[in-house]
């Protein structure tokens, strides 16, 4: 059994007293003899140390501690010397030889403040202290003490007891008492329960790291100071066999990158596999560097997991039916049906003109379904181009076409699986691509752009029109068959001018919201504002009565803006005013170019009664731009 702490026993006694106090602490200390600086002893210690002997605590006194504290530089050293007490037994003895005593001490605590006291207690005319470090200084200080005139000696080890005799110095020793001593070895047993804990504690540290997936090196030094099971099979070197050992020796690219300054990433290559390498510079106090390595394959296959997962917790419906205002009949009577189809499978289509909320029935209808706690995703089938929207819907493979992304795309269908997928401006959808979505709705089974395997798909689908689909049908601009599996079920929103009893109670509701948003107290709308906005034809629906509010309570406090006036409502953005004779030209307030810009476009939205394709036509930009630009 490893000693857990070693005594240096400075006299034959003082070996008995250890043995026989430790015994009650139930500890065994490994006692050797220090009594003289000689070669036995550092023979002694020498041999030890070749037998990995590595105590966690030296109890001593004197040049014999000091000595074996270098040997063990990894002990502690708990200093045994004398204390008041056994000084006062010493000096009452060194009495017997003169008045002038002289005490030879490694250190000075606890006596040259009490010398004054001392020296009334036994009458003494001098006491003078010569401090030593080691056995030569401590033979010039006893020399010097017979120079100045000392009469005796004191010391508390048995080399300055010898050395003041053969200087013919009358000499006395002190001894350690047993309070000395039991202090001693009960701060021994602190420090080593102390370091137990720390070792404890470095197991459960080393423990953790070995779990880890990606290998752990932290040098000093440029040696090897700590690393984990995974670097021994990056390196394919166990830890036994680089432990303590140069950096270069482990791996000539290791060294490399940790040699350069200011470089924290790399991707270097250990047997034939790439890394990325991190290092994490002054970290931790015991540590120069920490290094992390991450298997590039392994690396890659995570990032396309997490992806994944970052998608599926983004695409998240937050409408409810409790969401959608309005208590007219129409309304209410499609809510309930709404929520009859959400409990069942089937695909919706859900008509209606633009700005009715036809995306707060899909996402009401996908979280009061079984799918709820499972992606919801939308994608406006009008907005996309027609080139990218195959590899949206569908994603591709690695390689699948030129510009095609490194390792591939996951579909939107991918994405939502087990949930929904809501596909909003369906009419919209490319004719080239009705086929397919109609393939993957009966087969439930996609192919991705350029691969040859088919993956399985769970995903409820939902769509959305803003104008009659049988239209288009009769143009062959829509295929009948894929109509007839997305409209098992049908949802027709009514327009705002359908629901007119409605506006007063969404006008009041949108008022409510942006005075909060705007920390700005608005007050109701009075019978006269709400008989303009029902006089309205509202070609935008419900959110273009959400602009108009919005504008309204931004403005409000402004110069002739406290009412809603017809102007405001016809032109709502406060800046735009028509010709009554026709729409050749408009008259724009000065601003940012972000807001005339939104101007133009609103004009043109509502002379073409919110149709955005023809908007987008007439000003030779894509559906997708207008969007953006107009929710700006």
């Amino acid at each position: 059994m490893q000693e857990k702490f070693m005594v240096i026993s400075p006299y034959k006694e003082f070996e008995e007293k250890v043995n026989e106090i430790a015994a009650e602490f139930t500890y065994e200390p490994f006692i050797i003899d220090g009594e003289k600086l000689d070669e036995d002893f550092k023979n002694n210690l020498d041999h030890l140390l070749h037998n990995h002997f590595n105590p966690d605590v030296i109890i001593g006194r004197g040049v014999a501690t000091t000595y074996a504290s270098k040997i063990f530089t990894s002990a502690a050293v708990v200093r045994m010397e004398p204390n008041f007490t056994d000084i006062l037994y010493a000096l009452k003895k060194a009495r017997n030889h003169g008045n002038k005593v002289g005490i030879i001490a490694y250190s000075s605590h606890g006596i040259k403040e009490n010398i004054s006291i001392l020296k009334e207690i036994f009458d003494f005319k001098e006491i003078s202290i010569y401090l030593f470090e080691n056995s030569i200084d401590m033979e010039s200080q006893v020399i010097k003490a017979k120079k100045d005139g000392m009469n005796s000696i004191i010391g508390g080890g048995t080399i300055a007891y010898e050395l003041a005799l053969s200087h013919h110095i009358p000499a006395t020793f002190i001894e350690i008492s047993r309070s000395g001593i039991e202090s001693a070895i009960e701060q021994s047993i602190s420090i080593i329960e102390s370091r137990k804990k720390d070792r404890e504690l470095l197991d459960n540290i080393l423990s953790l790291i070995n779990c880890m997936n990606e290998g752990l090196l932290a040098t000093k030094d440029n040696k090897v100071l700590v690393s984990n099971l995974k670097l021994d099979d990056i390196i394919n070197i166990p830890v036994r066999e680089y432990f303590n050992q140069s950096i270069t020796l482990l791996n000539e690219n290791i060294g490399n990158f940790i040699a350069q300054e200011g470089l924290t990433k790399d991707i270097i290559k250990i047997n034939g596999k790439n890394y990325l390498v991190e290092k994490l510079n002054n970290t931790v106090s015991f540590a120069d560097n920490i290094i992390i390595f991450h298997n590039v394959s392994e690396l890659q296959d995570k990032e396309v997991n997490v992806r994944r997962k970052l998608h599926a917790n983004k695409f998240i419906a937050k409408k409810i039916f409790k969401d959608i205002i309005g208590s007219d009949p129409k309304i209410v009577n499609i809510i309930n049906n709404a929520s009859i189809y959400a409990k069942t499978d089937a695909e919706v289509l859900i008509e209606g003109e633009t700005g009715t909320g036809k995306e707060f029935f899909a996402q009401s209808i996908h979280n009061d379904s079984s799918r709820r706690d499972n992606p919801f995703i939308a994608v406006n089938c009008g907005a996309i181009p027609e080139q990218l929207l195959e590899s949206e819907l569908f994603g591709y493979v690695d390689g699948a076409f030129s510009g095609a992304k490194k390792g591939g795309k996951t579909g939107l269908f991918e994405l939502a699986h087990k949930g929904t997928l809501f596909l909003d401006e369906i009419n919209s959808l490319p004719i080239m691509l009705q086929g397919k979505l109609l393939r993957v709705i009966q087969e439930k089974t996609l192919r991705r752009i350029g691969s040859e395997t088919e993956t399985f798909i769970d995903v409820r689908i939902l769509s959305a029109s803003n104008k009659g689909i049988d239209l288009l049908i009769q143009k062959n601009e829509f295929r009948s068959d894929l109509f007839h599996r997305i409209n098992t079920l049908t949802l027709q929103i009514p327009s705002l001018k359908e629901r007119i009893e409605d506006i007063e109670i969404l006008a009041n509701y949108f008022i409510n919201i942006y005075s909060k948003k705007y920390d700005k107290r608005i007050p109701r709308l009075k019978p006269n504002e709400i008989n303009l906005l029902k006089s309205y034809h509202w070609p935008g629906n419900v959110r273009e009565l959400e602009n108009v509010i919005h504008r309204y309570v931004i403005l409000y406090h402004q110069a002739n803006s406290n009412s809603l006036t017809s102007d405001f409502i016809t032109n709502y953005n406060g800046n735009v005013t028509r010709s009554a004779e026709d729409h050749s030209s408009i008259i724009i307030k000065k601003d940012n170019l972000e807001n005339m810009e939104r101007e133009i476009i609103v004009s043109f939205l509502n002379e073409h009664k919110w149709n955005r394709k023809e908007v987008a036509e007439k000003l030779g930009i894509s559906r997708s731009t207008l969007w953006r630009k107009f929710n700006n």
